[in-house]
């Protein structure tokens, strides 16, 4: 008769050995008991409370204790250890560092865009003439650039003024008639 044994990492499925089936792993939150032989399977267990089972190790750690300056996000279960996060806000200072620096370089932007455009505005033509042409010329001569003129288009009246500032006009219709002074006859 012929005696069978199952390699390393199986054991045998029965009394009689006739097939080897591999050694279970223990599912997350148990750890082991005992190891796999020639004869049984691998025998685990939750783990107790307070720790966890990694798969780094065999048995169940411990939960890990956060520090001074320290505080659990999240406790610990059979499957994890405990989240420990810091209690300083850095990654809040920063944040708002940046949103800061963003927001001071967004107005030294917009003041940038809005000085060039008023600058650019000086330099642009005034009816046909740059505003350095327009430095060069008489007043008149400005005066006339930058004003525009209409024309009248009533041409019918002739204003003018007397010589004591009262105005005068053609009337419309009649011949113009230069003015004469009458003649001073007496009769005696």
């Amino acid at each position: 008769k012929t005696i069978c044994m199952c390699k390393d990492g199986f054991h045998c499925s029965g009394k009689e050995c006739i097939t080897c089936t591999k050694h279970s792993a223990c599912q997350p939150g148990y750890e082991v008991v005992s190891e796999g032989s020639q004869t049984n399977d691998t025998v685990c267990r939750p783990c107790p409370s307070g720790t966890f089972f990694s798969s780094t190790s065999r048995k169940c750690e411990k939960w890990t204790e956060c520090e001074p300056g320290f505080y659990a996000a999240e406790g610990g279960t059979g499957e994890s250890d405990t989240k420990c996060v810091s209690r300083h806000r850095t990654h809040i200072i920063v944040g708002v560092i940046i949103g800061v620096a963003v927001a001071l370089m967004m107005t030294i932007g917009v003041c940038w865009y809005c000085c060039g455009n008023s600058r650019r505005m000086e330099h642009e033509n005034l009816n046909g003439h740059s505003v350095e042409d327009a430095l060069h010329t008489d007043e008149c001569e400005v005066e006339r650039i930058i004003s525009n003129p209409v024309e009248d288009e009533d041409t019918d009246l002739d204003l003018g003024k007397t010589d004591n500032g009262n105005y005068f006009a053609q009337e419309s219709g009649k011949p113009p008639r230069l003015s004469h002074q009458e003649s001073q006859t007496y009769c005696i």
